[in-house]
Order: C-alpha cells, then structure tokens, then sequence
C-alpha cells in the first residue's frame, strides 16, 4: 500500500490553537528532547486527546487497505532551526498521520522528493506510507511549528 492523502480543515483552528495551549502549559514536565524537536507524548493521555485521537484513527483504518492499530501519538514543537533528514520509517510501520497546528512561520514543509511538497496549513492532515516514501522536513525559521504526529503498524 503505497499512499499521500491530504484533508484541508480536518481540525478546526480553534482546535488547533488548544492543542498548542496545552503543549505549553504541559511541555516543562512532559517534553522530551528528539534531536531538535520537542515532542509529548499523548498516547497514554488518551482520554484528554480521545476525541482527536478517535477522528485520526478512523481516517487511516478507513484510508488503510490493511488492518493496522495506533502505535504512538504526540504534540510536537519544531522550534527556528530544526528540520528532519530524508528518511524511510521502519519497515513495520504502515502509516503516518501528520496535523499542523499552525503555520506562522516560514520553512518546515513536509517533502517527499525535490518536487512534491505539502505545504503546512491550520488543521490541515497529511497520512502517507511513511515506510514506502523517503520524506524529510525543511528547515523551519522565524517561528515555531507545531504538528500532532500519529503512526501506525500492521496488525499481524
């Protein structure tokens, strides 16, 4: 299965403007450092992200042509600076479902060859087979940027 969908407006702003309060009111006690990005983890808060977590799952199982199950969810910062390298995802993950919470900042475009960009945009989502497509972030500047993050494997 090889896939990119993208969905405009699949959260609200409003959403997405909590989304980001919440990381920064949680970020001190819960963030952790991944090269040079700050991602929490909110797998195990399910019952505070239920309804989002819910709409995100039921996106991929219906976009999915296999049977696959949530593996890891989180808020991620990106502050001025930070990108991701061109990269394949392991071979046991099936999907990865981006959220962009904001796009006050110049740069941080998710690429899947020199040619195919997506553009961040408020609420927009992105899912694509992360293990199946190299995919990198640009460099963000000028602001943070701010995605929910999901991926997903295959249930054996």
């Amino acid at each position: 299965m090889s896939l990119i969908y993208i969905e405009d407006d699949f959260l609200s702003k409003e959403n997405c403007i909590n989304i980001i309060k919440y990381y920064q009111n949680n970020s001190s006690e819960f963030a952790e450092r991944y090269g040079k990005t700050y991602p929490i983890n909110i797998t195990d808060k399910y019952l505070e992200f239920k309804e989002i977590i819910n709409k995100v799952i039921r996106l991929c199982f219906f976009i999915s042509k296999e049977k696959i199950q949530l593996q890891r969810s989180e808020i991620v910062k990106w502050p001025p600076g930070s990108y991701m390298k061109s990269h394949y995802d392991p071979p046991s993950d099936v999907l990865s479902c981006i959220v962009y919470l904001n796009d006050d900042y110049d740069g941080g475009s998710t690429c899947f060859s020199e040619t195919f960009k997506v553009q961040p945009k408020v609420g927009r989502t992105l899912v694509f087979s992360n293990s199946e497509y190299i995919h990198s972030v640009e460099k963000v500047d000028n602001n943070s940027r701010y995605t929910m993050a999901f991926w997903f494997t295959k249930i054996q």
